[in-house]
């Protein structure tokens, strides 16, 4: 793809593998040098809005690292070392939230980083 599209190369070239979520987390300075922000279909006991995640990520901080689940969501370990989660995104009709990964991942980053 990336002959034919050069700029997914260009965005390719900045993706680093690692084997877990402590290999990402430890990657980037470790637990006390990166905010661990997670996502989730359902609302949890802490939330931070959208709002509140752009205000926070437009000022002075650590690093933040966000994890999406994909079909059952994010094991309770991870939820439970996550130092945020952020809101459900929520359509106009109730009963329906699941997303792809993929969708999710691009609605999310629209909501925190997009154009306002």
């Amino acid at each position: 793809g990336g002959r034919r599209i050069p700029d997914r190369r260009e965005a390719l070239g900045l993706v680093r593998i690692v084997e877990s979520l402590d290999a990402a987390i430890e990657s980037l300075g470790g637990s006390r040098s990166v905010e661990l922000w997670v996502t989730s279909a359902r609302p949890l006991e802490r939330t931070l809005t959208f709002d509140e995640a752009r205000a926070r990520l437009a000022g002075e901080g650590e690093p933040v690292l966000i994890a999406f689940g994909t079909g059952w969501g994010l094991a309770p370990a991870v939820l439970s070392e996550a130092h945020e989660c952020l809101e459900p995104i929520v359509g106009e009709r109730d009963g329906y939230n699941h997303l792809s990964v993929r969708a999710a991942c691009a609605i999310v980053l629209d909501r925190l980083l997009g154009r306002r």
